[in-house]
């Protein structure tokens, strides 16, 4: 996958891209994905909930681009809603 870093939005937030790779890391655990609607061009955005290796709980948001493209829209500290929705993910695991 290649990804695609909105910088300001990382930058806005606190986030690094370092920080975004650990959440979106296919060996991360604590990760969970969550669909939102779908772009104004019709393409799948997922917004994914897991810590950094920091221990941080972060809310990351993708858009599918193509089959090998991923732009990174969105990445901060969790919010309250994706808090809600991540704690009741885990527990009905």
């Amino acid at each position: 996958m290649n990804y695609r870093y909105n910088q300001e939005s990382l930058d806005r937030h606190g986030v690094s891209r370092s920080d975004v790779d650990e959440v979106l890391a296919v060996t991360n655990v604590t990760t969970r994905g969550f669909d939102m609607e779908l772009a104004d061009e019709g393409n799948l955005r997922i917004m994914f909930v897991g810590y950094n290796f920091a221990g941080r709980l972060l809310e990351v948001g993708v858009e599918f681009m193509s089959e090998i493209e991923v732009r990174v829209f969105h990445a901060q500290a969790v919010s309250p809603k994706y808090c809600q929705l991540y704690k009741e993910r885990i527990s009905n695991e």
